[in-house]
């Protein structure tokens, strides 16, 4: 007795459901024998279950499409050299919405059926926005499962109330189109007989964004609708254009600090401008207006860890050209002083380690655990002491007896100043967020200037120790904008502020404008004067670069004051642009009466 097995599986296109099969894609509907059959006189049937069209035969060796329903014609096919080894899957391409069903596949050997399989597939139409770059082309699905009469079928595309595209009379009707979409909407006039009543929209533009409306009419009745919404983003070549203009220039600039390091400059100078070159489109892609037409895991690592990597990876590279300065003078030190800088050294570099090791397993090893989340704890709190460890550094490298009563009653005073506590419970007294935020980083910017400040008196009148102090200012402020862009800090600043274009073009703009000037002013007066007017170029590239950061910080903060100040300047100037013109109205209108007795 041959009893015939049975497996019902549904293949979904919901995200919450086993397996996502998109409309026009392909789909193996699977079929397996576990236990091997004999070649010979082997059968293998698909049939629709529903219908019981012939999906597929597999007969004498070989497939046999000429006995095929004619709707699965060069769409259905049996993986061939799988059979033998107990493989009868069906792959269906070009998925249509009436494929949607119950589907049977049944083995025979030597005409008795000895295993089959039943499949439900169930196709669905995504909700989801559809999202295009302008310019291109889309196509805004709608299908119908029904069986659908040809004669007196009307299909009508609409945005709002404006007509996209028409069906009707068994043709499509461009002169009844939106002068809008004239030679841009079109149907798929061989698929509607197969219930696809997609439009696609060539060239698209940006007030091609909103909702679209399908409707089906039969016998002059409504019998299907379906929305879609479309989004249109920037071109791609648009945003690359962008990318170039933010790359070029601070790579150009790159390699005009290399070759002015190798003529004139000195080493910790070259190293330090050509690493914040490298690294400084990190910053500015982040400040970056157009951010938000980023899509997927591009924007989401520009939004949280592009200037991340910028303090990690600048920090590295400072603090290795920073020991390499300090290694030089260690014979000059006390052997606890020597420790003591090594020591300080070794927990730098460790801090900058573990955060990027924490970074690159949470985010591409995708690692997630108790051990990884006390790791990531771990990296946040060494962290939180880099900024006290960069002033030490500094006052031991470079500083005089002075640092050690600026490290030991300056430091503490200043950190207890920018405690998180304080400002929390200054809520209480009825101070608002926006209030303690804006002290808070009040606060902690005069503290590294001042520390900076402190620094720079200690030191002898040197150059290489004030161009360190530039370089450790902008990491101070780098730090800055990390823990104020920390979902975890109390102050946090959302990720989604407004990008003011003003503050992008400065940093884009103006700084390499700067910067490029002081170099070749500096290169022309070297050969003309022989000396140098900038002892260090550290003392503009540095500071400029913090005037960047601490004003993309500051429109985040006061997003919507900035905002309502450019309203009012606007509209005071289109005020007094209108006040002239009005009084020549005035003038000439008045009668000559008038204007002689004036």
């Amino acid at each position: 007795m041959i009893i015939c097995m049975r497996l019902k599986v549904h293949l979904l296109s919901s995200a919450n459901q086993y397996t996502y099969v998109p409309l026009g894609s392909s789909v193996v509907l699977r079929c397996y024998s576990v236990k091997p059959l004999q070649v010979e006189d082997l059968k293998v049937k698909w049939r629709r279950t529903d219908t019981k069209a012939l999906v597929h035969l597999y007969q004498d060796g070989e497939s046999q499409p000429e006995k095929q329903h004619e709707d699965y014609h060069d769409r259905a096919h049996f993986f061939t050299d799988q059979i033998q080894h107990g493989n009868f899957s069906l792959r269906l391409d070009d998925l249509r919405a009436e494929d949607k069903g119950e589907y049977t596949c049944k083995v025979y050997s030597q005409e008795n059926c000895v295993f089959s399989t039943q499949i439900t597939l169930e196709v669905k139409v995504s909700s989801a926005p559809l999202v295009f770059p302008l310019g291109s082309s889309v196509v805004l699905p709608c299908y119908c499962d029904k069986h659908l009469p040809s004669k007196d079928l009307k299909l009508e595309w609409r945005k709002d109330a404006t007509l996209v595209h028409l069906y009707q009379d068994r043709e499509s009707r461009p002169e009844e189109q939106h002068k809008d979409y004239h030679d841009r909407a079109h149907f798929f006039t061989d698929q509607i007989q197969h219930g696809n009543f997609s439009l696609h929209l060539d060239n698209l533009r940006a007030e091609d964004e909103g909702k679209y409306t399908c409707k089906v009419y039969s016998k002059r009745r409504s019998v299907f609708s379906t929305n879609a919404n479309l989004e249109p983003k920037l071109l791609d070549s648009f945003l690359r254009l962008h990318l170039s203009l933010v790359v070029c220039p601070n790579v150009i600039m790159f390699f005009a600090f290399v070759f002015w390091g190798v003529s004139e400059g000195s080493v910790n100078e070259t190293v330090c401008c050509c690493a914040l070159y490298f690294l400084r489109p990190l910053l500015i892609l982040w400040a970056a207006p157009y951010i938000n037409e980023f899509t997927g895991k591009i924007k989401t690592w520009i939004l949280k860890y592009s200037y991340v990597a910028e303090y990690v990876v600048l920090s590295i590279i400072v603090y290795s050209a920073l020991f390499s300065t300090a290694w030089q003078k260690l014979l000059n030190f006390a052997v606890f002083d020597r420790v003591v800088i090594i020591v300080l050294f070794i927990i730098v570099f460790l801090c900058c380690f573990c955060k990027i090791i924490y970074l690159l397993v949470t985010e591409i090893g995708k690692k997630k655990g108790r051990i990884i989340e006390i790791f990531g704890l771990v990296a946040d709190m060494i962290s939180e002491i880099l900024p006290t460890l960069q002033f030490i550094l500094l006052f031991y490298t470079f500083g005089s007896a002075g640092a050690g009563f600026i490290i030991i009653i300056i430091l503490p005073v200043f950190m207890m100043m920018t405690n998180d506590r304080w400002f929390y419970r200054c809520g209480r007294v009825g101070c608002s967020l926006s209030v303690r935020r804006t002290v808070m980083m009040i606060f902690t910017l005069v503290m590294n200037a001042v520390m900076i400040g402190f620094y720079i008196m200690t030191l002898e009148k040197t150059t290489d120790p004030i161009g360190w102090g530039c370089v450790l200012l902008f990491l101070q402020i780098l730090w800055t904008v990390m823990k104020f862009t920390d979902p975890y800090y109390y102050f946090s600043l959302s990720q989604g502020f407004h990008r003011f274009v003003p503050v992008y073009v400065f940093g884009s703009v103006g700084f390499i404008l700067l910067t490029s000037t002081a170099l070749i002013t500096e290169l022309i007066l070297k050969t003309v004067n022989g000396d140098r007017t900038v002892g260090d170029l550290r003392f503009i590239v540095f500071p400029v670069e913090c005037f960047f950061a601490v004003s993309v910080l500051i429109s985040g903060f006061f997003e919507s004051k900035i905002t309502n100040c450019l309203q009012s300047c606007q509209k005071t100037e289109e005020t007094q642009e209108s006040i002239p013109l009005k009084t020549e109205d005035q003038e000439e209108t008045r009668p000559d009466s008038v204007l002689s007795q004036t």
